[in-house]
């Protein structure tokens, strides 16, 4: 059921969640949520700074819940969860876990009329009025325990308690409270105080973000050329042949953009080549116009010089190869001088022949092989890269923050080394979703976080999916909180609209920030299948990562469990 009642924050953020110190105050924040009706506002954790009128010396101001209503009051609540007990001997407030064991507690009492008396005093102060305008009042929350039927102590009214009985109906038991402790009293400038508890407590502003601005300094930190990149530029400029391997986010695209850009520039007819559909589009982004360089998938190499061809054909992997190779045999000048290939371990020897066949030199021209030297996401027949090429390593990452980098590691093999040089990063996050529903929860509240707190842009952000984004996933044409939306198509992506892709599909291509979601039981079973996804997924992200799997792949992809 959609929300009703108006809250301070919106959401409990899964950190709070998971932390047991907080299970009661969370689930009575649920409680809330599914039974407040429209018209009351509710604040969860909140605090303040105050004077004192005799020093003007500043004092703290903090309680657990406020409740507000125009009409009905304003009603300040301590929560105490475990099961209570007072010792009469000592005068001491006790609660008692849920391992048997018994703590000494502030006087929740005591703590929810200073809540009161402080916020009234705040308020009066913000809004000019005297403390007789001001009427506030306060309860107890023992959500773990019977509330009593009797006084425990003079201060403890049982009038004023919320017990564990009354959890099913608390909005009658609110309204209960309110009226017990005014009795004949009108509840005046209710929407004043209100609008002022909502500028005192939560009110909006911009301060400079966390994610953004550790995002913005990691860039300018990754952008510098490694001494690997330097070495690699300077022999580009004497070898026409060459291969350069190295793992994901050894910049090897940004390598081959920058060398293709150069060679276009002295003249030179210059073609940019995938094998993938979305890395030839983003290729194509990042070149622009510049005259004499082309980028495109092999697929839309070969239909252009073979008119006719349908690139979907499921067989164009037997068959464009030799097409190409034909077309070009018949053609009495080959139209490039320079052909660099990105992503070259996801290539037949066949597609290599007829690559080269395009160049206007033959083996005198220029070929770049640009490839991931990971053994695990070679597949059966690919990734044979031409033996008489000179070979040349990339042997640290510049993608990736060091988090990121650790995790993707675990599943790269390969005798080259890979080597973070970033900076340290943020922790990338893990999120235990045992079904559709949770998964949908935890996402909901990412996403909200990134897109509403850290105030990242959508086009910053991508949702990878282990499945077909628009016929497999669970995700694709669900709602979302906030007008957020999950979109298959990248000319979608606006506002608050987020890419949501499959991890195949994404492969080649990066964002900031990358969320890897269901992560689960559909997951291929044979391990250099699902090494390999694992692998493209979590090198995706160049800031942040956030996994999303059962609790039994979980087990796998994190670090700190195996």
């Amino acid at each position: 059921m959609p929300r009703q009642a108006r809250f301070f924050p919106e959401l409990i953020h899964e950190e709070l969640r998971s932390n047991p110190s907080f299970r009661a105050e969370v689930r009575f924040y649920d409680l809330l949520d599914q039974q407040m009706p429209s018209g009351w506002t509710v604040f969860y954790d909140v605090g303040w700074l105050s004077r004192r009128f005799d020093d003007l010396s500043v004092r703290d101001g903090q309680t657990d819940f406020v409740l507000a209503h125009p009409v009905h009051g304003v009603l300040v609540i301590e929560l105490k969860g475990g099961l209570i007990g007072f010792d009469g001997v000592r005068q001491q407030w006790l609660s008692t876990d849920s391992g048997r064991v018994t703590h000494d507690i502030t006087n929740p009492f005591y703590q929810a009329k200073k809540g009161k008396y402080d916020l009234r005093d705040r308020l009066q102060e913000l809004l000019g009025r005297a403390p007789s305008d001001i009427r506030l009042y306060h309860a107890v929350a023992f959500p773990d325990s019977d509330g009593p039927t009797e006084w425990i102590t003079p201060e403890a009214d049982p009038g004023i308690i919320i017990g564990r009985q009354d959890l099913t109906h608390l909005l009658d038991r609110i309204n209960y409270i309110l009226a017990h402790s005014q009795g004949s009293a009108a509840f005046s400038h209710g929407p004043e105080i209100v609008n002022g508890l909502v500028r005192l407590l939560a009110r909006t502003t911009t301060l400079p973000n966390p994610l953004r601005s550790q995002i913005e300094t990691e860039h300018v930190e990754i952008q510098t050329l490694t001494n690997s990149q330097i070495d690699l530029f300077r022999r580009l400029q004497g070898t026409r042949r060459l291969a350069i391997g190295g793992g994901a986010g050894s910049g090897k695209t940004y390598v081959a953009i920058q060398r293709a850009r150069d060679l276009a520039r002295q003249g030179l007819p210059t073609l940019l080549v995938c094998y993938g559909e979305h890395l030839a589009c983003f290729l194509k982004s990042l070149i622009g116009t510049e005259p004499n360089l082309e980028a495109m998938s092999a697929r839309e190499l070969t239909c252009r010089y073979v008119p006719g061809l349908n690139p979907k054909d499921p067989e164009a992997d037997d068959l464009f190869p030799g097409k190409l190779l034909d077309a070009m045999a018949a053609m009495s000048r080959r139209p490039y001088e320079a052909v660099l290939v990105d992503e070259g371990q996801d290539f037949t020897a066949d597609w290599f022949v007829a690559l080269e066949s395009c160049l206007l030199g033959g083996k005198r021209s220029i070929f770049y092989v640009f490839h991931d030297t990971n053994n695990q996401v070679i597949r059966p027949n690919r990734g044979q890269i031409p033996q008489d090429l000179l070979t040349f390593n990339l042997e640290e990452n510049v993608r990736n923050t060091q988090c990121i980098c650790r995790t993707m590691q675990r599943y790269y093999l390969s005798d080259v080394p890979i080597e973070p040089r970033g900076p340290e990063g943020r922790a990338v996050e893990f999120h235990a979703c045992p079904d559709a529903t949770e998964l949908k929860q935890r996402l909901s509240e990412v996403l909200t976080r990134l897109l509403l707190v850290e105030n990242l842009l959508a086009k910053e952000i991508v949702v990878l999916t282990s499945r077909d984004p628009v016929d497999g996933s669970a995700l694709a044409g669900l709602g979302w909180p906030h007008g957020i939306r999950l979109v298959t198509d990248s000319h979608e992506v606006r506002a608050r609209n987020v890419l949501l892709s499959s991890i195949a599909d994404f492969k080649g291509l990066e964002r900031p920030v990358v969320l890897v979601a269901e992560l689960d039981e559909h997951l291929p079973s044979e391990p250099r299948q699902r090494a390999s996804l694992f692998y493209v997924a979590f090198s995706r992200p160049r800031n942040f990562l956030s996994v999303f799997a059962t609790p039994s792949i979980l087990e796998e992809v994190k670090p700190s469990l195996r």
